[in-house]
């Protein structure tokens, strides 16, 4: 069986996000420490809120900017604006320069880091040869970015006591344009929306009427943007925490600001058992729940190591809830309307994440960092109380098909997709029960579904000739001709009554390809099938 062989610049790629997700946190640390040092924990957090809600408005601009670009030089252009800004922002930290030209900085910067994310997502499906592979970009790259999180606040923390803010920026400054390089050769098409001139307005307002008349909805959104907000707060808290109640230097500040990416990480492993749960209302409200405890604990503590831990404590029932809570959406929600309903997910997010970096200036100057915990641990725990019996409403009415997620998990490159492109596909698939002498598809004829035998078994003709092998249970056929954007290559026959699920073309390739238009450039995915069923003999 022939091997696809893997795209050598998709590693490059994916190394060079990884290096921006240390920088990412890295110089986001940077920056409120020294804003911190500057003048305290009001400062760091007005830095903090303008940067934030300065990038929120700007930043679709800048996106639609980038985006008319080639997607690998979309890419290669994001990173080395962001080296060049962060450069910038160096020698004004290293200057000691007015604290308002260091923000107008960090806005700056905060804006390039937002253009990087987008395009990178894009360019993973163009760049991925098989599905899997495709996967498995995307579950490493959203490891690298939890990753970053504690990687990147512990080496600002670090570079700060070493060799001051500007050092530790021109660092980061100078890894972003590493990466940069290694984008250098990366060429792939562009891909601008023909509709791109409806804007993020219009977007906007087709999900808020989405999700208005659905109290359910809007409980679950309302959530996801409470964990982002506490999260957010949460960075500015332990930074403060650490060095006044902890008297730690700025490695412990970092430490304690990013430790919690490491329970993200924990939280969203565990989560990946949701995917056969028939029901996550209890899941969503008691990982909000959960993670709002530890903050309760904070209150005891005076030491790094056991603070560190309940941080990651908090982050494991953050992500958990955060996964479980995405994953109702998906079911619950028409997919026609999906994509808006994500989108307005996202500007709750970045609402959520400007709400928590303003309200530690509150809560620090009147409670101190110790009580800080008190009201942000009880509002997760007091909101997942409250929201269980309207989310159970959402629960009850979602669709999920566990026997067909079932089946669908005996696909090897199927089972290697995330929990939420398992439930889409089941979203889809129907039931389709055939007869003895049944002919399913018919070489030549336009490919218009994939197939994934549950039971009997089905021959495999190809121009005329019976090939020796058949298909049985746990055995998909089909995606060839989608994946290749080409005719049918095979004829496939029932040989005994048997089931099969069907999944229609569109649904097919937006999952497992990542974009609708993915088998242009996940071609190579059927290559060993059509191999052999090319070069197999006949039956004997």
């Amino acid at each position: 069986m022939a091997a696809v062989q893997p795209d050598s610049r998709l590693p490059r790629v994916i190394g060079a996000f990884g290096i921006f997700s240390v920088v990412e946190f890295g110089i986001w640390g940077a920056v409120l420490l020294y804003a911190q040092g500057r003048g305290g924990d009001s400062l760091m957090a007005a830095v903090a809120v303008v940067q934030l809600l300065g990038a929120a408005l700007l930043a679709p601009v800048a996106g639609n900017f980038i985006d008319r670009f080639p997607r690998g030089s979309a890419l290669r252009l994001a990173y080395l604006i962001e080296g060049t800004l962060i450069l910038v922002l160096a020698a004004t930290l290293a200057a000691d320069s007015p604290i308002w030209l260091v923000l107008g900085m960090g806005v700056l910067v905060t804006i390039s880091v937002s253009l990087v994310r987008p395009v990178h997502y894009a360019v993973l499906p163009q760049l991925s040869t098989t599905p899997a592979a495709l996967v498995r970009a995307n579950s490493v790259s959203g490891g690298l970015e939890g990753v970053g999180l504690v990687i990147g606040f512990v080496a600002s923390g670090f570079l700060r006591d070493h060799g001051g803010s500007g050092v530790s920026a021109l660092i980061f400054g100078l890894a972003i344009l590493i990466a940069a390089g290694l984008t250098i050769g990366v060429h792939v098409p562009s891909h601008v929306a023909s509709d791109l001139a409806e804007g993020s307005v219009g977007l906007m307002r087709q999900s808020f009427r989405a999700v208005a008349a659905d109290s359910g909805l809007a409980t679950i959104l309302l959530m996801i943007g409470l964990t982002y907000f506490v999260t957010q707060a949460l960075e500015l808290i332990g930074i403060s925490f650490a060095r006044e109640v902890l008297g730690g230097n700025g490695l412990d500040q970092g430490l304690l600001a990013g430790i919690e990416g490491a329970g993200a990480l924990i939280g969203s492993a565990v989560a990946v058992t949701l995917v056969l749960r028939s029901r996550l209302a209890l899941p969503l409200c008691a990982g909000l729940a959960l993670a709002g405890v530890p903050l309760l604990a904070m209150t005891r503590v005076g030491a790094l190591a056991p603070a560190a831990g309940l941080m990651m404590m908090c982050g494991v029932g953050v992500a958990y809830s955060v996964v479980a809570g995405r994953t109702l959406l998906q079911r619950s929600v028409d997919d026609a309307l999906l994509a808006r309903v994500f989108s307005l997910q996202e500007g709750v997010i970045l609402l959520g994440q400007a709400a928590g970096a303003a309200v530690p200036i509150v809560l620090l100057n009147v409670w101190g960092p110790v009580r800080s915990y008190i009201p942000l641990g009880l509002s997760m725990i007091v909101l997942a109380a409250l929201a269980y019996p309207v989310v159970r409403g959402v629960d009850r009415r979602s669709l999920f098909n566990p026997d067909i997620v079932r089946v669908l998990l005996n696909i090897p490159f199927l089972r290697s997709l995330p929990p939420a492109g398992i439930e889409r596909l089941a979203h889809s698939a129907v039931w389709l029960d055939v007869q003895a002498g049944s002919t399913i598809i018919t070489q030549g004829e336009l490919g218009d579904a994939f197939y994934v035998v549950d039971s009997g078994s089905f021959s495999v003709a190809v121009d005329g000739v019976l090939r020796d092998h058949t298909l049985g249970a746990g055995d998909g056929f089909g995606e060839i001709a989608l994946l290749h954007d080409i005719a049918r290559t095979a004829t496939v026959t029932a040989l005994t009554d048997g089931r099969l699920l069907r999944i229609e073309r569109e649904d097919f390739l937006a999952t497992v390809t990542g974009s609708p238009d993915g088998h242009r450039v996940a071609a190579d995915v059927a290559a060993a099938h059509l191999l052999r069923d090319r070069t197999a003999g006949p039956t004997s």
